[in-house]
């Protein structure tokens, strides 16, 4: 993480997940290919309330706490509301992914392009986005390494959007 990144994260006054100036936006989906899952969600565009994107350079700790999160919500929704966008230069690298991490049903779409980030505001990964019914972002979240309490406020609030209990 850069050190102006954490230099911002440390004047917050709590440990509320971060909102990255994007609550209340319409995530933008740029074309790509969706790789792995095997949840009916055909496109990114309605309908999907939680979304992790990450980049093959992403922090791999935090990155793996996050998708051992995504796949406990996968085991209570069959993977219905979530979905991976995985900025990458390989599709190998994604599907690699898939493979350590037990990714059975979330959709997972490969960012060939590099596009999702850019056209959302996204200047570090991984970010995890809660999405409303409406594709509209609720809020966006930073993981931090050394800090795993600050992401139990955005998995409650994850998990109460879903309907699930813990949240």
């Amino acid at each position: 993480m850069r050190a102006s990144a954490v230099e911002r994260l440390d004047k917050l006054e709590d440990a509320h997940a971060v909102t990255l100036g994007q609550a209340g936006r319409r995530l933008e989906w740029p074309p790509m290919e969706r790789v792995a899952g095997n949840a009916e969600a055909t496109s990114l565009a309605g309908g999907h309330r939680l979304v992790l994107y990450f980049s093959e350079h992403s922090c791999s700790a935090c990155l793996d706490r996050e998708s051992l999160f995504l796949t406990s919500l996968a085991a209570a929704t069959g993977g219905d509301g979530l979905a991976v966008v995985a900025h990458a230069d390989s599709v190998r690298y994604v599907l690699n992914y898939v493979r350590q991490n037990g990714i059975v049903d979330i959709p997972v779409f490969f960012d060939a392009d590099h596009a999702f980030g850019p056209a959302n505001g996204v200047e570090e990964t991984p970010v995890l986005f809660l999405v409303d019914g409406d594709g509209r972002v609720v809020t966006a979240h930073f993981p931090l390494l050394d800090r795993p309490s600050w992401s139990e406020p955005f998995h409650s609030a994850a998990q109460r959007l879903l309907g699930l209990p813990g949240g």
